[in-house]
């Protein structure tokens, strides 16, 4: 940022302004004028023309934007202490994991037919070809190739639409 001219360290600032309204550019907008700040001392920053008022334009945005960080922090501390009075977060992801395979094998999971005598089936309709097209889905089950139909897909249907 020191070797730059006054014309760019106007033009990356203004930048910066813009990016800031916006919460989700405003971490790399106030790191570059982070940045250009620390390095530039102050007095040589105020004699470029626009650049108080470019500094001056990024300051509210980024007042709301730390505004609201620490809405999210302190929020943080109450869905810490909601989860901890429920007993969530003292659980361990190995007592979870361990729950859920029991959940599972205790389960029984109704699933459609993917196949009946060889032929994929949806609704009762045998669907063949190879080609994709609009509400064609590939099957990966092996090594072959197999597209089906979900719902109805012919082409008078679509064009009515």
């Amino acid at each position: 940022a020191r070797r730059w001219s006054k014309e760019r360290l106007l033009r990356v600032l203004q930048y910066c302004r813009e990016w800031n309204t916006r919460a989700r550019n405003c971490h790399v907008a106030l790191l570059v004028v982070r940045a250009v700040v620390s390095e530039i001392p102050v007095h040589d920053l105020a004699a470029i023309e626009g650049v108080p008022e470019t500094l001056a334009g990024i300051m509210p945005y980024a007042e709301r934007h730390f505004e609201r960080l620490d809405r999210l922090h302190e929020s943080s501390y109450l869905i810490e202490f909601a989860l901890t009075s429920m007993g969530s977060v003292g659980s361990n992801i190995v007592d979870v994991a361990q729950d859920f395979s029991e959940w599972e094998s205790s389960s029984k999971l109704v699933l459609p037919p993917v196949s009946a005598d060889g032929r994929v089936q949806v609704g009762g309709q045998a669907v063949v070809g190879s080609s994709l097209g609009p509400g064609k889905v590939v099957l990966d089950e092996g090594d072959d190739d197999e597209v089906m139909t979900i719902g109805e897909s012919s082409d008078d249907d679509s064009a009515s639409d």
